[in-house]
């Protein structure tokens, strides 16, 4: 059992969203049943003396919004005093640096591998379970075909102008960011939604792959936020990934893609762009097994690298690969698959041996 100190005075139940994704089973009452989770993997403990690390309890956006990253420090040099690391979460789309603190394991959503040490653990982002907005019992599998296919779902540039207006904006905020005039860090000037579309448009155009690409102008198409809408939109997202072989993962506004875990959930490959990005789990994890990797300068030959990979495989050996993405994502993703290795990676970084994993 991991034993964590935290201090939840800090918590306020209005801004839930901030919560440490750690701490949902545990606030503001227990619910591990709910979450799917044993009671042996993870406790809070009254002090910080009987405790194996501490945890800042909300994420470090909402110490910022409120303007109490003093009481944040506070802990964090609490924590220091006592010889604990700590754990500090920044989530959202915006990186942004922490405190200079060598007692702190941070972790991001939006993690760069050129900002990044090692003490740096990029978050994933913990999704639903898509079968069930499916009314699906288990993945469908793919059979084997000649040609690829390949799905994306989601906002892309729809002209020129529309890129240009945001590589303005995104200049603005880097100027603001590295004038120390803003604590977040937009990202490169080059907007995500314009290299979704030249992505989209160099294998549109490419005739040793299959696409079927729905492209929206605006962030869920833009539609209002009503139940109905969105769960539409939704369903039709994921019919998107289950109706292909591959699906196109490029980040958005943040340095992740939450498509790439709905992927895998689907038991689907995903074509990983990778734009500075670092994986979850990357030492337990052979990443390039499971995925299409393609760096961003390597977009010119993404249509040749996904055939490579694609023919590699037999029917036999491609429908296992859609197995394993989802029991890969099963283990490590889904929420109680991920609260158990989180315990084990927090274990083996304090050398602490008393855990095992599934």
């Amino acid at each position: 059992m991991l034993r964590i100190f935290t201090d939840l005075n800090h918590y306020n139940p209005n801004e839930r969203g901030y919560l440490t994704d750690i701490l949902r089973p545990f606030v503001p009452k227990n619910r591990f049943a709910e979450f799917g989770i044993d009671d042996d993997i993870i406790k809070l403990v009254e002090t910080i003396e009987e405790s194996d690390i501490c945890l800042l309890p909300m994420d470090w956006h909402f110490y910022i919004k409120t303007n109490q990253t003093n009481i944040a420090e506070k802990f964090i040099r609490k924590a220091q005093n006592e010889n604990k690391k700590i754990i500090v979460s920044v989530r959202g789309d915006y990186y942004t640096s922490l405190p200079n603190y060598d007692n702190i394991i941070d972790m991001y959503y939006s993690a760069y591998q050129s900002k990044s040490h090692d003490k740096t653990f990029p978050l994933p982002v913990i999704i639903r379970d898509p079968l069930s907005l499916l009314e699906l019992d288990t993945i469908n599998l793919r059979v084997f075909n000649k040609l690829p296919s390949i799905g994306f779902c989601g906002q892309s540039d729809p002209n020129l102008i529309i890129s240009s207006i945001k590589m303005a904006i995104l200049a603005w905020k880097n100027i603001k960011y590295y004038s120390n005039l803003s604590k977040y860090y937009p990202g490169p000037l080059i907007p995500p939604t314009y290299m979704r579309k030249k992505v989209l448009d160099i294998l549109d155009n490419r005739d040793r792959v299959q696409t079927k690409f729905i492209r929206r102008d605006r962030y869920q198409g833009g539609k209002s936020k009503n139940e109905v809408s969105l769960k539409r939109l939704r369903k039709e997202f994921y019919q998107n990934i289950k109706n292909t072989d591959y699906t196109l993962c490029i980040r958005g506004g943040g340095n992740f893609s939450a498509r790439f875990y709905e992927t895998l959930a689907l038991g689907r490959i995903p074509i990983f762009i990778n734009t500075d990005c670092i994986l979850p789990f990357n030492s337990e994890i052979d990443w390039k097994k499971h995925l299409v990797w393609i760096e961003y300068d390597e977009i010119f030959d993404i249509e040749t690298k996904i055939n490579n990979f694609h023919h590699s495989f037999t029917e036999q050996s491609f429908q296992q690969l859609q197995k394993e993405n989802r029991i890969l994502w099963e283990k490590y993703f889904k929420f109680s698959g991920f609260f158990r290795q989180f315990a084990f990676y927090i274990k083996k970084e304090l050398n602490i041996k008393s855990i095992s994993v599934c």
